[in-house]
């Protein structure tokens, strides 16, 4: 699928999926590879897209975000520098 097809259904599907995750984010419990993505891609969307406001109706979602992101293994991950997609 070429770039900017892919790029267009990620950002028409992602809202979707936000909203599902939001519906269960209440019952999240303990931390498992599921969550581990889960916390992966918010955080993904932070640092490549901080000007997509996921949280603001979401607010499950964002307390869970909001705890996770305090573990040791999620900060010792975070992305400290931004790299274009194309590499360059």
């Amino acid at each position: 699928m070429p770039y900017a097809k892919n790029a267009a259904w990620n950002m028409n599907a992602r809202p979707r999926c936000l909203d599902a995750l939001e519906l269960e984010a209440s019952i999240f419990d303990g931390m498992n590879i599921g969550l581990i993505a889960i916390g992966s891609e918010l955080g993904f969307l932070d640092f490549r897209h901080p000007n997509h406001d996921w949280r603001t109706t979401r607010p499950n979602l964002t307390t869970w975000f909001s705890e996770a992101s305090q573990r040791s293994s999620f900060k010792s991950t975070e992305p400290w520098e931004w790299i274009p997609e194309d590499g360059g």
